[in-house]
């Protein structure tokens, strides 16, 4: 992706941000949720990782509250998921960086 796209999608997050707090957005999870890492080698030891699509998914997960409903693969605020449904990522697997 080049720059100027990434630059400015970066630019949209606090826009989307603000309608995810509004939950004014249906997110429909099209992609495998087992591919959410991968493993990289750092310091010598093998490491798991989460990939571009992970860091989305966790960014819903626990910044804004949201969890996957698996019977519809649609995420929805807490306050509307499933009961007992758990969260897909750790929460001190990525560093939520919020402008």
């Amino acid at each position: 992706m080049p720059l100027e796209e990434r630059t400015s999608f970066l630019n949209l997050l606090p826009k989307v941000d603000r309608l995810f707090g509004e939950k004014k957005i249906d997110i429909f999870v099209v992609s495998d949720i087992k591919e959410l890492t991968k493993i990289v080698v750092k310091n010598c030891e093998l490491v798991e990782e989460l990939i571009g699509f992970g860091k989305e998914i966790h960014r819903l997960e626990h910044f804004h509250n949201f969890r996957l409903d698996p019977s519809t693969m649609k995420m929805v605020h807490l306050d509307q998921a499933p009961a007992g449904a758990s969260t897909l990522t750790k929460p001190d697997a990525y560093e939520i960086k919020i402008k």
